[in-house]
């Protein structure tokens, strides 16, 4: 999905939801860690405002963080169209379809890119739940987004630098790149045994990379690591490049 500018129209209502139990910031990660931010570190939190109506109008909701059930907030089955501020996703069931691998999510990022849900893959009024991807304060910075099961389900793990053990060991059917770099996943912890390298769609752009189905790399990820260390490379979904070993 390219992000686009769109002009938001008045609200006929709306609802704001604050974040419960929002993630560590990239900003405070760089600090506890020193590191430097990027100079490209003037990027907005991540946020996405939804509508029961077509073409960004009726009435609204603003979420700056994960909602596990919208119906807690009102909101379930309810949301005709959103304009997007950073990477989303949205499930047809609460908890991110994790007890029904086989229902619909939908994926969407832009800056305050705005779309419809009638037409393609129609996801009209039924999203149960919703969350960003990567860093609550900017969808450009470095990070790695392990899920579950494909299409982005399920458990998620993340991680803003190197680990070499994760919390959950060989987890990730799916995967999502943030940021501009690429990352190394290995089979075995402290960057042992066999790797691959998953990049960003556009490293210049600072584009995500989507990796709906990790095929035989899945469930064998037990350690990563930022930057490309393996001749083995697979290209996002929403890259034109090609597999190559």
């Amino acid at each position: 999905t390219r992000s686009r500018h769109v002009a938001l129209p008045i609200l006929a209502s709306s609802l704001s939801v604050a974040p419960k139990e929002q993630r560590e910031t990239y900003a405070e990660y760089a600090k506890r860690n020193g590191i430097a931010l990027p100079k490209s570190s003037t990027q907005g939190s991540q946020y996405v405002t939804c509508y029961d109506r077509y073409g960004s109008q009726g009435s609204s909701v603003r979420i700056t963080d994960f909602i596990a059930d919208l119906y807690q907030v009102g909101w379930d089955n309810r949301i005709s169209s959103c304009c997007f501020n950073g990477i989303w996703n949205l499930y047809d069931l609460r908890n991110y379809n994790a007890n029904s691998p086989n229902s619909a999510a939908k994926a969407a990022w832009g800056e305050n890119y705005c779309e419809d849900f009638n037409g393609g893959v129609p996801f009209d009024k039924i999203t149960s739940s919703i969350r960003f991807v990567g860093a609550p304060d900017g969808y450009k910075y470095d990070t790695i987004n392990l899920y579950q099961y494909e299409h982005y389900m399920g458990i998620e793990q993340y991680s803003y630098g190197d680990a070499s053990s994760l919390n959950y060991d060989n987890l990730g059917r799916s995967l999502i790149v943030t940021g501009c770099n690429p990352w190394t996943l290995y089979e075995n912890s402290n960057y042992q045994g066999r790797c691959v390298c998953v990049s960003p769609a556009d490293s210049s752009n600072c584009y995500p990379g989507f990796y709906d189905n990790m095929g035989n790399i899945a469930n064998q990820v037990s350690s990563v690591r930022r930057g490309c260390f393996c001749s083995r490379k697979v290209a996002p979904v929403n890259s034109k490049a090609a597999f190559r070993d």
